[in-house]
């Protein structure tokens, strides 16, 4: 995982309302029923038995909990390898993974090949991109590159949002390597798939907003960070205040260090984060909800929850949101251009009733917008594992013969019965073998793999 929203004090993870985990999430609930998955999730969800949330995304799912740093930048660096082996004996076999952190691909391919003798098939999630762009905002946020490009090489697939997103990551690689754009792309295109995070329902449980009675709530569903343009926006409504009182910003950055001094400052702040049971009715509540990202930005999935969930949202007009939203026949509606258009479309919903979401999810052109559409990486782990069969295998026979004679057999006996070595390099092509042209099941329900003729 790519943990993102953290709150740095208390060492807590808001894996909820994180954009990473809540996309995994989405890409789980794609996979068929009788697949198994072991999710590496934070410590802190054995510690505080937190795992329901997970469990949610599919039948079938395992736990590494795993001691996860809480700055973003150490985990494009930090990697806890015997956490992951623990938990992994070599009675389990791992056919994929789905790598949420590209700069730690290879470590992930060493692992996996040095300690089991497997190959896993990995699809990297370039969920942000060290590039030019992303540094604009800070030049911290960079110096990760290389590691991208080596996470780039080592996957069997790289996943970006769109093709926008790849081409900044061409751009940056042809400026570290003086390698072109075109020539990239003719040689690793068909590595490359494109990935859509879905908007989240959230849960609608009520909780007490009598408080606001008289105030519409202006949602700010954002970090508080530099990329996100948030002193802009409170700088706006900052004005707005001046001559009207019938608004109240809430912005869901509880954890930032800019909470405590935005509530003093400005009375028309308020600093709060809700639980996933409760974030959707807020959001339904809102009477509007602002996304002002300005500079880089791949793709938006808080933008998207908010007008799923029922509030209006004001969008930057750029490439990436003209890519996602501008096929919407009302497009102009959703977009401001600069802050002083921002300002005048803010005042125009404030004397507005609520505007219903509804036409905008429902509409023809955005409707996979909002839907999940993730089978594409089944199809391709399916093609790829094909394709790694060899015709001939030294032992498969007696592996074969040894299954059907069982009926049922663990991999540990069975590896145990054939072979000196518990990690033998042949054997995940033998599963895989199996699986697809002997029509051998694996008892998935069960976490050490079992065969069964």
């Amino acid at each position: 995982m790519n943990p993102l929203v953290i709150d740095k004090i208390s060492k807590k993870f808001y894996y909820y309302k994180d954009s990473g985990f809540l996309y995994t999430k989405q890409l789980l609930k794609s996979f068929p029923k009788d697949y198994r998955f072991t999710w590496v999730v934070p410590d802190q969800v054995f510690k505080k038995n937190e795992q329901d949330w997970f469990l949610d995304a599919h039948p079938n799912i395992d736990f590494i909990y795993y001691p996860y740093p809480t700055s973003i930048h150490r985990n494009r660096y930090d990697f806890y390898g015997r956490s992951i082996l623990d938990a992994l004996p070599y009675s389990t076999d791992i056919d994929f993974v789905i790598n949420n952190q590209p700069e730690v691909t290879g470590s992930l391919r060493t692992l996996f090949d040095t300690a089991k003798r497997e190959r896993p098939i990995i699809f990297n999630f370039f969920h942000w991109i060290d590039c030019a762009e992303s540094r604009v905002f800070g030049e911290d946020l960079g110096g990760y590159f290389y590691r991208e490009a080596e996470g780039f090489i080592d996957a069997d697939y790289s996943c970006f949002h769109n093709d926008y997103s790849f081409s900044l990551f061409k751009n940056e690689f042809k400026n570290r390597f003086g390698v072109s754009g075109s020539d990239i792309s003719e040689i690793v295109d068909e590595k490359v798939l494109h990935f859509r995070p879905a908007a989240t329902l959230f849960g609608k449980e009520e909780i007490d907003l009598s408080k606001f009675a008289d105030k519409k709530i202006i949602l700010f569903n954002h970090r508080l960070n530099q990329t996100t343009q948030w002193k802009e926006v409170v700088k706006i409504l900052n004005e707005v205040y001046k001559d009207r009182q019938d608004f109240v910003l809430w912005i869901t950055d509880a954890a930032n260090k800019e909470s405590s001094r935005l509530v003093k400052e400005y009375p028309f702040v308020h600093i709060e984060q809700l639980e996933y049971k409760n974030y959707g009715f807020l959001i339904e509540k809102s009477h509007f909800s602002i996304c002002n990202h300005k500079g880089y930005s791949t793709w938006n999935m808080a933008a998207l929850d908010s007008i799923y969930n029922g509030s209006f949202t004001l969008i930057p007009k750029r490439e990436v949101y003209l890519d996602m939203f501008g096929e919407y026949e009302e497009s102009e509606s959703l977009f401001h251009q600069d802050s002083k258009e921002l300002k005048s479309k803010i005042i125009e919903l404030l004397n507005k009733d609520k505007i219903q979401t509804d036409k905008i999810i429902n509409s023809e052109k955005l409707k996979e917008l909002f839907a999940p559409n993730d089978s594409i990486f089944d199809i391709k782990l399916k093609e790829i594992i094909k394709s790694r069969i060899p015709k001939n295998l030294a032992k498969y026979d007696k592996v074969v013969d040894l299954i059907k004679s069982s009926g049922k057999i663990s991999k540990k006996d069975l590896i145990n019965s054939l072979w000196s070595f518990h990690c033998n390099s042949n054997f995940q092509k033998m599963r895989w073998k199996l699986l697809f042209e002997d029509k051998i099941k694996d008892e998935t329900f069960n976490k050490e793999t079992i065969y069964n003729a």
